[in-house]
């Protein structure tokens, strides 16, 4: 049972008072000493907050019981955590309109609410804070890592920063009830390892074949196989070690890979250039992984900058009046005035790195290239005959020179179909299964009216999901997807209402959880979409 914040402020005044009344004889405990103690929780109050903004988590919260005192504070610290993270993906969510680099995390902070809010329910008859400390950990390095991106970003305002410091220091106070330290996800650091090392093993066949001399990939080859090695062995040992012996190990052997690099960047190969991109973002996820800020150096800018003017360059001699044929004649004057401007604004930047220009100076020209290219970009993708691969690679030397300057993006990030069309197969293919299962047990369910509004919740959105995985595969027009997503969110919203009250409709327990286990599995997927296709 949950109490009012009124009834818990009147609590604490009672405390309060305690010391000051003469103390009375404890009387026997009554009933069965088996019996769960039933301890009420209820949201702390919001620091700033009125309960008008404060999101819904609140009425969301399941009802438990739990056997003693270390429980119900942890479980306390547990629902004021859900709440504050639930109000921070409706900021965050309200926020992505303005800012579109918020909008690939938000996958993350839709599942961690899902998931805090599971935890909340695997504490009901808690007495003990030991069973709670494994799944608890996940929970923890999922939030560790989502807090590290979301304070990474500057366009966020105060009350999402006071939510973000709020749920950090209540993740670190449950560590101390636990007696655990910061968590970080050793399997998904282990095979991030196991990635970067598949990577390395491509690149050290394309240097076979790189336009260098055979002493030059002897060596090369030579010094990436020992990296290569190393990190496997790293992979191997990771389960092992605190925190700081795993950063030390990874700062290392970032160390030691990054001169190599360089090396290879400075052959300036199409093919490795986009196997040492491939190594960088497996870094990249690590360094987020580990809370770690990757480190930037004038070297990667100089390296980035290069790559920029060679591949704007190669783009210039493949546009051709035949390949604007596409574009209406007034685009076309544009088009060729702004790839002008943004070949002669690229050699600007080259040469500014050349010279060891400042920061300050390099973000300045850089962000007259992003503004250009991002306005060209449309146009080029309505010419035919020009290779995708060339706009794909500059997009990647682009996002490089962002996150190496400190620069947002001008407009919003462009849309990523090919990994859309996976985030929409794979909600198409959860859906399906979901939907099976729904079929299989609503029978159990005790109105009819509820049943029909969970079996054609269920349908209804495994219609859209297929829907919009359709049109996503067939490159549909993007109002058109805008639409089928935002019909996708409709029907998601009335089928998580359903889910969320299956026990209270007659579902067994079992039936009930493993239910709700396959509608969690699709948070990231449906957030994902929703954050990449709904403007609002």
């Amino acid at each position: 049972m949950f109490r009012t914040i009124a009834e818990a402020q009147l609590e604490r005044e009672q405390r309060n008072r305690l010391p000051t009344q003469p103390a009375q004889p404890v009387p026997p405990r009554q009933g069965n000493p088996n019996q769960p103690t039933n301890v009420e929780i209820a949201p702390s109050p919001f620091p700033n907050r009125t309960e008008a903004n404060r999101g819904n988590a609140a009425t969301q919260i399941p009802r438990i019981n739990v056997r003693s005192r270390e429980a119900a504070d942890f479980a306390q610290e547990l629902v004021d955590f859900y709440v504050t993270v639930d109000r921070l993906v409706i900021d965050l969510r309200e926020h992505s309109v303005r800012t579109p680099s918020i909008r690939p995390l938000l996958p993350q902070a839709y599942r961690i609410a899902a998931d805090a809010r599971t935890l909340i329910q695997s504490c009901d008859n808690l007495a003990a804070l030991q069973p709670i400390a494994l799944p608890y950990s996940e929970l923890d390095s999922r939030w560790r890592q989502l807090s590290f991106n979301l304070r990474s970003l500057d366009q966020l305002d105060s009350e999402c920063t006071s939510s973000i410091r709020r749920a950090d220091q209540l993740v670190a106070s449950m560590e101390r009830r636990l007696g655990i330290g910061p968590q970080f996800d050793r399997s998904q650091l282990r095979d991030l390892m196991i990635v970067a090392s598949t990577c390395m093993e491509t690149l050290i066949d394309d240097l076979q074949l790189a336009a260098i001399s055979s002493r030059d990939a002897e060596t090369l080859t030579h010094d990436c196989r020992l990296l290569q090695q190393k990190l496997l062995s790293q992979a191997q040992s990771v389960a092992e070690g605190s925190y700081e012996d795993v950063v030390s190990r990874f700062t290392e052997f970032v160390g030691q890979w990054s001169p190599l690099g360089r090396r290879v960047a400075a052959i300036n190969d199409r093919h490795l250039n986009r196997r040492l991109d491939r190594i960088r973002d497996v870094a990249n996820q690590t360094y987020a992984l580990l809370w770690i800020p990757p480190p930037t150096s004038a070297v990667d800018v100089r390296a980035a900058s290069v790559r920029l003017e060679s591949s704007v360059s190669n783009l210039m001699d493949q546009l051709t009046l035949r390949s604007m044929v596409a574009l209406n004649p007034s685009e076309q004057i544009h088009v060729m005035e702004a790839s002008r401007r943004l070949y002669e604004q690229c050699r600007q930047l080259e040469t500014a790195t050349a010279r060891n220009a400042s920061i300050r100076d390099l973000a300045t020209t850089f962000k007259k290239i992003d503004s250009d290219w991002n306005t060209l970009r449309a146009s080029y993708i309505q010419m035919r005959t020009l290779p995708n691969s060339a706009i794909v690679e500059i997009d990647s030397v682009c996002e490089q020179l962002r996150q190496a300057l400190n620069v947002s993006a001008s407009s919003g990030t462009p849309v990523d179909l090919a990994t859309l069309v996976q985030a929409a197969a794979s909600l198409e293919g959860h859906a399906e299964y979901l939907d099976a299962d729904v079929q299989r047990f609503s029978r159990y369910i005790n109105s009819q009216s509820r049943r029909n509004l969970l079996v054609d919740g269920s349908k209804d959105f495994y219609i859209h999901a297929k829907r919009l995985h359709s049109q996503l595969t067939s490159r549909a027009d993007f109002g058109e997807l805008q639409r089928e997503a935002s019909h996708l969110m409709d029907s998601w919203q009335q089928l998580s209402s359903e889910i969320n009250n299956l026990q209270r409709n007659g579902v067994p327990q079992r039936s009930a959880e493993m239910l709700q286990r396959a509608h969690r599995e699709m948070v990231p997927f449906v957030a994902q979409l929703g954050a990449a296709l709904i403007q609002r």
